[in-house]
């Protein structure tokens, strides 16, 4: 689902394309799922230096589509509102795309 959210995204302009926040998205959970650090485990994938920047800094300029998709999977609202406020967008249509990637995350799943 987290892949999905970060590709959906129609406004502002994402820092990268739809593939690629997609990407971005479902690499932002590898090191919960391989239980090792990001840093190592982005050394060996071939991946655009500003992805693998926006995965491991704190304070990336592209970190805040990350942080504002963890904050919606958490039900951090406040955190939400505040992500929504920094990259210009509106909560209705961010609810709205998250919304949309559950039921596309659902319908991609096997039953």
């Amino acid at each position: 689902r987290r892949q999905r959210q970060m590709c959906i995204r129609d406004s502002p302009e994402p820092p990268f394309e739809p593939h690629t926040m997609f990407l971005l998205g479902l690499f932002s959970l590898l090191d919960a799922l391989l239980g090792q650090p990001m840093e190592n485990i982005l050394q060996d994938l071939p991946i655009q230096e500003g992805m693998k920047a926006a995965l491991t800094t704190r304070d990336h300029p592209f970190k805040p589509w990350i942080v504002l998709v963890q904050c919606l999977e958490k039900g951090r609202w406040q955190d939400v509102q505040n992500g929504c406020q920094e990259l210009g967008m509106g909560l209705e249509e961010t609810a709205r795309l998250y919304n949309a990637s559950i039921v596309w995350t659902s319908r991609s799943m096997p039953q």
